[in-house]
């Protein structure tokens, strides 16, 4: 089951190649060459997330920065240059509304690698990458709860004080 990053990453990537992309380590038949392969490798957060105003009902809207790596792997004939052009395509300006309309943004490109192996005894098969880093806001709640009222209870000198606030 694909997570809303992989889901996204294979709609925007569906429509800026014109090749058939699959998520990486899928049990599956292989697509017909050339096609690609994507992975979330890594994720992790930027900066402190930002809390917004606590509602009626108690909850809180949290949104954060989440960073992430994108494997590509392609596989084909023309694997190197399909990944360059994948490269190339991400800088369009069509594509980077595309990204925002889908609220990621491919805000780094790596270097495209040349990584074609040995596939049997007697055949090479032309593979490349390239590493993308992506970025998008999560948005999240949390049920805090709210205070209705404070009971406090002290001694000041020798005499107690007690004062119970009702919070509206």
């Amino acid at each position: 089951m694909a997570d809303f990053i992989e889901s996204v990453t294979e709609t925007l990537f569906s429509n800026i190649i014109n090749i058939p992309v699959v998520r990486a380590n899928q049990n599956g038949p292989r697509p017909k060459l050339p096609y690609a392969s994507y992975q979330i490798t890594a994720c992790k957060t930027v900066g402190s997330d930002e809390y917004g105003e606590i509602d009626d009902d108690g909850v809180i809207q949290i949104k954060g920065v989440r960073e992430g790596t994108i494997m590509v792997n392609f596989f084909g004939a023309d694997a190197k240059e399909i990944a360059g052009d994948l490269v190339n395509c991400i800088k369009k300006i069509s594509s980077r509304e595309l990204m925002r309309k889908l609220k990621l943004v491919i805000s780094n490109t790596g270097n495209v690698s040349d990584i074609t192996a040995l596939r049997d005894d007697m055949h090479f098969e032309t593979m490349a990458n390239v590493e993308l880093t992506f970025r998008y806001t999560c948005l999240y709640t949390d049920h805090v709860g709210i205070i209705e009222t404070v009971d406090a209870a002290s001694t000041v000198g020798k005499e107690p004080i007690h004062q119970v606030i009702t919070i509206d």
